[in-house]
């Protein structure tokens, strides 16, 4: 179960709350200035801030349910040391409609409830927007372009949504997600378009979800989920990576699952207790396919081709391996150091090497084709009998085979 329903529902009262009571304030008809209309501004107001070049940095402490619109692209021009939006001690805060170039960040947020919508950040010298313990906040369509570090920074946001923004050419990772502190627990990372960058999403939390976004061009990892048991049950879905790196997941949490993601030319890398790795496609050209090392994996229905070094790699016992067609790895297809795995209709084809390897015992291997192999389309380090074959269709075999 997730800890973000009431972050969430909170957020959705205060703005809720903010548009019933809404009085507004324009700039410049009514204000000289933004700051000068926020500092008059009532919880429920509006600030309408119309189009123009407006320098300097916008503060808000301690204030609640109030919303800074723009109208007809203002532009907010910080300058060094400065942010374009100050946010701290606040609720129920939402900024939208602003263009924000240069200065240190574009918005600098803590321990507030914002949501930031249509923003375009461009040319900081630091983060383009961060965030720290900003719980239940939503970020939603903003740009951010160029920034001097991450372009979406958090700090321990529980409940923090970033979905359907565009980041580009971060000098340090487009997204990134509390590596370093506690965790980012119950965030959804949806829908974002990111080119550039080290790592596309890095992520610490409990209980995340980044799904459905389009990663291409970064130098390390598309997708880095770290730390383990701080988080786990994370869900890594029906993302498109394209990138030359030799791995574009990574997920290095406990009970959690890749599923359904689409890999141009790089690996799936995971380490951790029961993870399910289900429907990937991996095109040519990644030095490996699945790599995958824990008790009680899942890898199943994957489909991968010209994996350079080997297809699917499994360590660790219990596992389930099944369903899965790997072509013309330049190594093995699929290999298992494991006892007691469970293998069933995979097929291999064109592996350099062994079509399927099997390193340990209480195995019980049904249903799988291997076929075009190197050296055998089967290798099994036992004798015969150790484990249990049934239905498979393999060229040769081997057993006894000492790898």
């Amino acid at each position: 179960m997730r800890p973000t329903a009431p972050a969430a529902a909170l957020a959705a009262l205060l703005f809720a709350a903010a548009a019933a009571r809404a009085e507004t304030l324009r700039v410049p008809e009514q204000y000289a200035t933004i700051q000068a209309a926020v500092d008059a501004a009532q919880p429920g107001d509006v600030v309408e801030v119309g189009s123009g070049i407006y320098p300097g940095q916008v503060s808000l402490s301690g204030r609640t349910g109030i919303t800074i619109r723009g109208r007809g692209g203002p532009i907010l021009q910080p300058g060094p040391g400065e942010a374009g939006f100050s946010v701290s001690d606040s609720g129920g805060i939402a900024i939208e409609g602003f263009a924000i170039e240069g200065g240190d960040r574009g918005v600098d947020a803590s321990i507030s409830v914002l949501l930031l919508s249509r923003l375009t950040v461009s040319g900081t010298t630091d983060a383009g927007i961060a965030l720290d313990e900003c719980d239940g906040s939503v970020v939603t369509r903003c740009r951010v372009e160029g920034a001097g570090s991450h372009g979406i920074l958090d700090s321990d946001s529980d409940g923090l949504v970033v979905e359907r923004c565009v980041v580009e050419g971060s000098a340090g990772d487009a997204i990134r997600l509390s590596p370093g502190s506690p965790g980012t627990d119950g965030a959804r990372v949806e829908r974002n378009r990111i080119t550039g960058g080290v790592v596309g999403v890095r992520s610490v939390g409990i209980g995340s979800l980044i799904a459905r976004n389009r990663i291409r061009e970064v130098s390390d990892i598309a997708i880095d989920v770290v730390d383990g048991s701080a988080s786990a049950n994370t869900v890594v879905e029906s993302n498109r990576v394209a990138t030359q790196g030799a791995v574009g997941i990574s997920l290095v949490a406990h009970l959690g699952a890749v599923r359904g993601n689409r890999l141009a030319a790089c690996a799936i890398f995971c380490i951790g207790d029961a993870i399910d790795v289900e429907g990937n496609r991996i095109s040519a050209g990644a030095v490996f396919g699945i790599y995958v090392d824990g008790p009680a994996a899942t890898v199943a229905s994957n489909r991968l081709r010209d994996a350079q070094v080997f297809g699917i790699r499994v360590f660790d016992d219990g596992p389930e391996i099944r369903g899965n067609a790997v072509a013309g790895s330049g190594g093995e297809g699929i290999s298992v150091y494991a006892n007691d795995a469970v293998l069933h209709r995979n097929r291999v084809a064109g592996a350099a090497s062994f079509g399927i390897i099997l390193d340990g015992t209480g195995a019980t291997v049904t249903g799988n084709r291997a076929r075009g192999s190197g050296q055998a389309d089967l290798a099994d380090t036992q004798s015969q009998g150790v484990n249990t074959y049934e239905g498979n269709r393999f060229g040769t075999v081997s057993f006894n085979t000492p790898l």
